[in-house]
């Protein structure tokens, strides 16, 4: 049986959801994420796989979640940032241009698709090294494009890690818009 301690916690819930569904661009992954935060449940709804309007489809890797949407494609944030860290990453179907103005520096096979890749290192960013990461694969007049950076901590070790962004471009596919 519930107490009345329990009911009034579970009413100030779902207001506080129908609230937030109102006056804010949530979906539910959004919503779930915040209910865990608050501790109302014990981890977030996993959506793995997110399709945007113009035919991009990703998979969302384990920890992050679709901040916003825009025109191009997602920007996606860690569920655990780490200040100065690389917590977003950005994933872009461009259309009617066949590759990026980057040279790629190398290219790897990955699922049987070619994928192309810079790694560019800063000497100076505002805390210490900077390094960003470019990926893209080409399709018939457009590409799939994944962006990821890594900033060093003001005294902590580096080691850049771009698995997000590998797995990012790796499930990227261009399905139908919608």
């Amino acid at each position: 049986m519930l107490d009345i301690k329990r009911i009034i916690s579970l009413v100030t819930i779902c207001i506080t959801a129908i609230y937030l569904i109102n006056i804010l661009p949530m979906d539910s992954m959004d919503i779930s994420i915040f209910f865990w935060k608050i501790g109302a449940i014990n981890e977030p709804i996993s959506r793995r796989e997110r399709q945007h309007p113009n035919g991009l489809s990703v998979n969302i890797p384990d920890n992050f979640f679709v901040k916003f949407q825009h025109d191009e494609g997602f920007y996606l944030l860690s569920l655990n940032p780490k200040p100065r860290v690389a917590s977003g990453v950005t994933v872009y179907l461009i259309k009617n241009k066949s590759q990026p103005d980057l040279q790629p520096q190398a290219f790897r096979i990955i699922n049987g698709e070619t994928i192309y890749y810079s790694v560019e290192e800063l000497t100076e960013g505002s805390g210490g090294k900077e390094t960003h990461f470019h990926a893209w694969k080409n399709y018939p007049n457009s590409y799939i494009y994944v962006s990821q950076a890594y900033q060093q901590e003001e005294f902590g070790s580096y080691n850049p890690d771009f698995q997000v962004g590998w797995s990012l471009i790796a499930s990227a596919k261009i399905k139908s818009a919608k």
